[in-house]
């Protein structure tokens, strides 16, 4: 039995959790701009997709805007801006509703315990929101990877106690597991513990899980907008970038908890009620968590790789909780844990409205809306200046704005960062368009000499014979507020 003063203390840590998720997806829907530079980058290519034009290009074709996100990430963010056409909020609403679905899951899976279960599982799933911003908040696929693994988990728990094949609940993880592989290649590690959970000891569900999952997975490649060979061609490549372990210290205390929480809630609840099919489900959740370290500390990776696991965690804690019954302090301790997790998070909260620079935004936006409706039918992209990316490459976070308003996207600096790391050069038919002036408008930084960019790899984006080429063909025309307009020489 626990005691009430427990429950309404964490009835109370549950409400401000949920309360500050409810305030980040508002204030973040409302932003005029974005946090990530990537985001922009995904909602260009998701608005392409509306208008027929493909999300993949090959390896050495011109355009250099392909990223290895798989194609349910851009039809996940493309259904608002079909519906409400292309703006900076409707842009946002499909990566705020990932969080907002993540907590409903988990309030399901908790309230198959009990009241209090339900508000446990509630408020770990708020806080963990909380701890990994911006992440579940912007366009990228973080949100939809933990919202796929926790229908899966509500799945695994709801036909925990069913004879046979268990139809609805088989099929639904094995669509889940299907769409999360084609999202990120590696999600299978998130979806493992609980495939192998439904799975055991009713093996004959493997069949159509998998025919599902299948499915799921190759079912966007029918189309001609995501050609499977171009999008293949990127693995390799990007494949190869390294790992930096001394990231590890960026992620420790994520992956700590993912670690943590689980076993020291079976720890403290002993081997009661651990059956061999909960025991598999914890040993091969613990193996997927470290082996999840290689994808999260190469270049670009960080705690948000951990953020799928979050129903997983939460279910195991639970499960150790009702099988410990009055004899343990599990649940005193799971909520000294919530209670742990959302101290952590304040800081990372702070730093999340701090960045919102809500003047400069509409400025921004403003000055761009004003360039694009002074040119009508001119072909305008967004460049990137340079040297320093601390200082005005967030501006480039608005480039996706003249793709809403139809103009063309064939260069993103994030691509070609990756690809100068790698040692890519650029392709002779990317300059020759340059020359050529496809792109009759650039919008470059405020007072800095276009695609001088030193990235984030302590090296320069684009190499002195594109830039060269860009300053022959060229000339400033004008400055705004944030912006410098650079034309094609007539």
């Amino acid at each position: 039995m626990t005691s009430p003063v427990l429950f309404h203390v964490t009835v109370a840590l549950t409400a401000v959790a949920v309360v500050n998720v409810v305030a980040v997806v508002v204030a973040y829907g409302l932003y005029p701009g974005y946090m990530e530079h990537g985001e922009a980058s995904i909602s260009a290519i998701s608005y392409r997709l509306l208008q027929g034009l493909p999300a993949y290009h090959a390896f050495d074709a011109p355009e250099r805007i392909t990223n290895v996100y798989g194609p349910w990430t851009y039809l996940w963010h493309a259904w608002p801006l079909a519906l409400f056409g292309p703006d900076l909020t409707s842009s946002k609403l499909a990566g705020l509703a990932g969080p907002v679905l993540v907590i409903l899951g988990a309030w399901a899976i908790g309230r198959r315990h009990d009241r209090l279960g339900a508000v446990l599982a509630t408020g770990f799933a708020a806080a963990f929101v909380i701890t990994h911003l911006g992440f579940p908040a912007t366009i990228r696929p973080d949100s939809l990877l933990t919202a796929l693994v926790t229908l899966a988990a509500w799945a695994a728990a709801r036909a925990e106690d069913k004879p046979g094949m268990a139809w609805a609940e088989t099929l639904a993880i094995g669509v889940a597991g299907g769409i999360a592989v084609n999202v990120k290649i590696h999600a299978g590690l998130y979806l493992a513990p609980v495939a192998l959970f439904h799975l055991f000891p009713h093996w004959p569900r493997l069949l159509p899980m998998a025919i599902a999952g299948l499915a799921a997975l190759a079912l966007p490649f029918l189309s001609p907008l995501f050609p499977l060979g171009d999008y293949l061609s990127w693995f390799g490549p990007m494949s190869s970038k390294e790992n930096v372990w001394n990231g590890f210290r960026v992620l420790w205390v994520k992956f700590a908890f993912y670690l943590g929480i689980p076993v020291v809630a079976w720890l403290l609840a002993g081997l009661a009620g651990r059956t061999g099919r909960l025991r598999l489900t914890l040993a091969v959740y613990v193996v997927c968590v470290l082996v999840v370290l290689f994808p999260a500390t190469k270049i670009g990776g960080s705690h948000h790789y951990y953020m799928p696991f979050l129903p997983i965690m939460i279910d195991l804690a639970l499960r150790a909780r009702a099988a410990s019954g009055a004899r343990w302090p599990v649940t005193p301790a799971l909520v000294g844990l919530l209670a742990l997790v959302m101290a952590q998070a304040i800081q990372t909260e702070r730093r999340f409205f701090k960045m919102m620079d809500w003047p400069v935004a509409r400025e921004a936006v403003a000055e761009i809306d004003a360039v694009l409706k002074a040119n009508p039918g001119v072909p305008v992209q967004m460049g990137v200046g340079g040297p320093r990316t601390e200082e005005k490459f967030f501006l480039y976070s608005w480039r996706n704005l003249p793709v809403f308003a139809g103009g063309p996207y064939t260069l993103d600096a994030g691509i070609v960062m990756e690809l100068t790391k790698l040692g890519v050069a650029m392709p002779a038919e990317t300059v020759r368009r340059m020359a050529a002036c496809e792109t009759r408008l650039w919008l470059i930084p405020k007072g800095e000499q276009p695609f001088s960019l030193w990235g984030y790899y302590n090296q320069t984006i684009y190499d002195q014979t594109f830039r060269d080429v860009f300053a022959a063909h060229h000339h400033l025309e004008s400055s705004g507020r944030h912006f410098d307009l650079w034309r094609c020489r007539e």
